[in-house]
């Protein structure tokens, strides 16, 4: 073998850059001299690069292929042999073999989040807000993690399946530490990524109060009223004024947000149906508040 190489490479002038076995066939490739030309002062030595395959048995070549170079030189330095050979895919950048079909996942991969993107968490009403960023390698059940570990493993934070799709489902562990999700940066934020809104999350945000105090007593007449624990004004902190586009979308939300006063406002001064005993009254911080609270819906809709 060493001796019919020396000859092939004496033969035709030829030096091998790369060398390959497969299914018992060699596979050379190299450069062969073709001249030389005059650049500037320099006399610059020209030549092709060439692929060949050649029999070990009998030192013959079963085919070569022969290319000119950039500039009249060109050096291929190796050769890989594929036993499967070219097909269209190779002209497309598409691998051969099995296709699989397995979901991934990541949630770059299911989501248009992408890593670096984030928002922040935070914990009650005077907890600082906690960064989460995303990563590439990250899934539903990491980034739950990260919640977690973030809020003091103080919330409860799960992945469930809801027509074949994971979600992310936020919890607060009791009544006293409601959790609230921030939006991250323009361009950065995650939880538009990951059909998320910013908001308050509470286990009682929509209990209402079912009873008026004293009604569980013996002849007392049950009373209810829409009263919640919570209210959201979803008012996104990425609202600006920039463009049209984002004055319409400023000028609906805030319109929701009006919307949401008034619907405040009604359940805090709309008594309970039934409740005619006279007993019920709010105490008077809470009519305070009420006169506070329709004092700036009038402000809000003075130039309506």
């Amino acid at each position: 073998m060493a001796a019919t190489t020396v000859a092939f490479i004496t033969f035709l002038c030829i030096e091998i850059g790369g060398m390959t076995v497969s299914g018992g066939k060699v596979y050379l490739a190299g450069t062969v001299a073709t001249g030389a030309k005059t650049v500037g002062k320099d006399v610059v030595q020209t030549s092709d690069g060439f692929v060949a395959e050649i029999d070990p048995a009998t030192g013959q070549t079963v085919w070569s292929r022969q290319y000119a170079g950039r500039n009249g030189v060109a050096g291929p330095a190796g050769i890989a042999v594929s036993a499967q050979g070219s097909s269209p895919l190779d002209k497309l950048g598409l691998p051969s073999g099995k296709v699989d079909f397995t979901a991934s996942n990541q949630i770059v991969a299911s989501t248009s989040a992408r890593p670096g993107d984030e928002f922040y968490v935070r914990q009650g009403q005077t907890g600082a807000a906690k960064l989460i960023t995303i990563a590439a390698n990250d899934t539903y059940k990491t980034l739950a993690t990260k919640i977690s570990r973030a809020l003091g493993f103080q919330v409860k934070v799960e992945t469930i399946t809801v027509s074949g799709a994971t979600q992310l489902q936020i919890k607060p562990l009791n009544n006293r530490a409601p959790i609230e999700l921030q939006a991250g940066p323009v361009g950065r934020d995650a939880l538009a990524a990951l059909g998320i809104s910013e908001g308050l999350v509470t286990s009682d945000a929509v209990t209402a109060k079912a009873t008026a105090p004293g009604a569980q007593k013996a002849g007392a007449i049950a009373a209810t009223n829409k009263l919640k624990a919570y209210y959201a004004l979803a008012m996104s902190s990425g609202l600006n004024l920039s463009s049209a586009n984002d004055v319409k979308q400023t000028q609906a939300a805030l319109q929701l947000a009006l919307s949401t006063v008034r619907t405040i406002f009604g359940d805090m001064t709309t008594p309970p149906a039934t409740d005619t005993s006279g007993k019920n009254a709010p105490p008077k911080y809470l009519t305070d508040q009420i006169a506070q609270y329709q004092a700036a819906l009038n402000r809000l809709t003075a130039g309506q």
